[in-house]
């Protein structure tokens, strides 16, 4: 046994050990904080997306404008939706050349509408787009296949939405402010004007009372 140690002396070797251990314990603290202030970072970052998220949101939903501009492609989603459904059993040749038209109609429009939404920076949730879906739309035109009458029922389905999808036309043209989302609106309103005449179809239902119980019917189910 070394006489220079016994269990009363230090370790002469022990200024290495303790230099180690003061190294690592003075590095620590600097990582440690280090990683804190990254972590805090990243999650300033995170809140400060979500709060833009909402912000665009609550921007988008309270402009009179955004929520109209929103309404018209609701309702371009809503008609191409109900046609993917009712189109693969239509009979008539007439009414097949006449949905082939609204389809190429809806296809312009959406571009035409996807631009002033662009313009505009307009946000749209998945529900908000979704809001005129009505699944009674699809339970009738699966009824209409029992009782032979699906052309019929089906283009009444498809005239009401027309409908209503150009007077949300008009309500958005009443609402924005911008001249060019206007015209853009007006250009739209022509677009479905080959498919859909609003004077023929007040006339219509003025000279043939009997058919505006079946229309309210419909309207009413939706």
């Amino acid at each position: 046994m070394d006489p220079n140690l016994n269990s009363d002396n230090e370790n002469p070797y022990d200024f290495i050990f303790k230099d180690d251990n003061q190294v690592a314990t003075a590095k620590q603290p600097f990582g440690s904080k280090n990683r804190q202030l990254l972590i805090f970072g990243g999650f300033v970052v995170v809140v400060l997306l979500v709060v833009g998220v909402v912000v665009s949101l609550i921007a988008s939903s309270g402009n009179p404008s955004g929520t109209e501009i929103v309404s018209v492609s609701a309702y371009q989603i809503e008609i191409d939706r109900v046609m993917e459904i009712g189109n693969k059993n239509v009979r008539s040749a007439e009414l097949k050349k006449k949905l082939a038209t609204i389809d190429l109609v809806l296809a312009n429009d959406s571009a035409q509408v996807t631009s002033i939404v662009e313009r505009n920076k307009i946000v749209a949730t998945g529900i908000q787009l979704a809001q005129h879906q009505d699944s009674t739309s699809d339970t009738a035109i699966v009824n209409s296949l029992q009782s032979d009458d699906h052309d019929v029922v089906y283009e009444q389905i498809i005239d009401n939405l027309v409908a209503e999808y150009f007077a949300s036309i008009n309500a958005a043209q009443t609402a924005v402010s911008s001249k060019r989302d206007k015209e853009t609106l007006s250009q739209v309103k022509t677009n479905v004007a080959t498919i859909y005449d609003p004077g023929e179809s007040s006339s219509e239902a003025e000279s043939d009372p009997e058919s505006k119980p079946e229309t309210d019917e419909i309207q009413s189910a939706q």
